[in-house]
């Protein structure tokens, strides 16, 4: 189920940022090459492990730089120094652009894991 939720996710991430790689006239050599950011752990992973190599068969280079905080992904992306980050839910995202007067919008949702406890933990927890 893990690997069809990544495949799923990376088809449909490829699929929109393909699309976005051309200019009015149509041509696209000068945009094959995307640069993305993600915090290190699973979204780097996505990127690196699902999304790159996929683009890499349809003719893209794809960079991906990892960042260890939540700020700087977005900073990078309204900078210019990214084309698309991985890392954040649309929530947080929306509050930093406001926060930050930035112009940030999602492109795909990606589903992000559950944290699950037991009732042995939970109560443990509320003692």
């Amino acid at each position: 189920m893990k690997k069809i939720v990544w495949a799923c996710t990376a088809l449909l991430l490829i699929l929109v940022v393909a699309g976005c790689g051309k200019d009015a006239a149509g041509s696209n050599e000068e945009t094959k090459k995307i640069q993305f950011g993600a915090t290190v752990g699973p979204y780097s992973d996505m990127v690196t492990k699902a999304i790159a190599p996929l683009l890499e068969e349809k003719g893209y280079e794809v960079a991906n730089q990892e960042f260890t905080d939540y700020v700087q992904p977005n900073k990078a992306l309204h900078n210019g120094d990214l084309d698309a980050n991985l890392f954040q839910h649309k929530i947080y995202m929306e509050a930093f652009a406001k926060e930050n007067n930035m112009e940030l919008s999602e492109v795909i949702i990606v589903p992000t894991a559950p944290m699950v406890y037991t009732q042995k933990n939970i109560a443990v927890l509320m003692k």
